[in-house]
């Protein structure tokens, strides 16, 4: 996959999934991940409405554009209530994932005449024993922004609303399926009194897209700070490489700046059977490693970070800028001729 980034902060940190640059988006991670994603640095939200945005939207190759705003709420159902994250969703959201495979009960929409749905995980359907097709909506209680809760009047301190349940998906994610609701952008802006603000801009690239093209685009008008490879395990069981791309946005690109490339695959977390990744007491140290290398240039082995200057057309990943300067030892000499007779003798057995 691609995956890049771009925002309205002067620096943008953001996950962005891709296995290299080589190649055009050939997959997604899962429905809710586009090819790129913008994000803020600061905050938890940006208004996208301005000359630069616009400018950096017109980059030739991208085909569709998704606004998506998430906060935290409570959804009320009976007598069960539950703590979710709202995914506020445009309808370019239903052309621009893969929907209707994850759907295990109702169909996914948004909005139907003037009656709003929201879809739930299927965890957090089960937790608050609604399903698609029942009558009684949904109560949605959201935090009024910068209200201070009234201990005589808690409830006005939270705006109220009513939303029909549509249908139920799975992506076998548990932080997902158990905690996310999927509405329409319109009713999360009026829930938590927004107006055009949103948490991410999601796109689509066109299948014809030059990713060498983009890039050049890219660099036109933003500077690549550094891209860092992460854990393969970061998303356990889903079986891709991320790698988080930074940017400071409406700086055009010096040729001659050294950009930072950090392989952080050994991050200091474990994978642990059924829940993923875990912490070791190496953690602490991993990450010190790596804030110190980046934001105080502290001197590191070539094996965990690179500086150098980059090409649109190159891949912009560490194992691509990293050469191993390192004398092999007759032990790593041995262990590779040792694998690579072993090869070849399953190779003769197999015929």
């Amino acid at each position: 996959m691609c995956g890049i980034a771009i925002a309205t902060m002067a620096m943008v940190c953001v996950l962005s999934v891709f296995n290299g640059f080589g190649g055009i988006v050939e997959g997604m991670f899962s429905a809710f991940d586009p090819d790129l994603k913008i994000t803020a640095k600061a905050g938890k939200v940006f208004d996208y409405h301005t000359p630069g945005f616009d400018k950096a939207l017109r980059v030739e190759g991208i085909q569709m554009i998704s606004e998506s705003l998430e906060e935290n709420a409570l959804y009320k159902y009976g007598d069960r209530q539950v703590p979710v994250l709202v995914k506020g969703v445009s309808e370019e959201f239903r052309l621009m994932t893969d929907m209707d495979k994850l759907m295990v009960d109702g169909r996914f929409r948004l909005t139907e005449d003037v009656v709003n749905y929201t879809t739930l995980g299927a965890g957090l359907a089960m937790t608050l024993g609604a399903r698609a097709g029942f009558v009684t909506p949904v109560e949605i209680y959201a935090p009024k922004r910068d209200v201070n809760v009234n201990l005589a009047n808690p409830s006005a301190a939270f705006t109220r609303k009513e939303i029909m349940v549509g249908g139920v998906f799975s992506l076998n994610q548990p932080d997902v399926d158990d905690q996310m609701a999927i509405v329409p952008i319109s009713l999360t802006r009026e829930l938590f009194s927004y107006e055009n603000e949103v948490s991410s801009l999601d796109i689509m690239l066109s299948p014809d897209a030059s990713v060498k093209k983009v890039k050049a685009e890219i660099l036109k008008y933003h500077t690549l700070e550094g891209v860092i490879t992460l854990n393969k395990e970061t998303f356990y069981r889903v079986g891709t490489n991320p790698c988080i791309a930074v940017f400071t946005a409406h700086k055009p690109h010096d040729k001659n700046k050294y950009c930072k490339f950090v392989n952080f695959e050994d991050d200091g977390y474990i994978v642990s059977k059924h829940i993923g990744l875990v912490k070791t007491e190496r953690t602490i140290e991993k990450k010190q490693q790596l804030l110190n290398c980046w934001l105080h240039d502290a001197p590191s082995e070539s094996r965990f970070m690179v500086k150098t200057t980059v090409e649109a057309s190159d891949e912009w990943l560490h194992s691509f800028y990293y050469f191993n300067d390192e004398i092999p030892k007759d032990n790593d000499f041995e262990k590779t001729m040792s694998d690579y007779l072993i090869f070849e003798f399953n190779m003769v057995l197999q015929g």
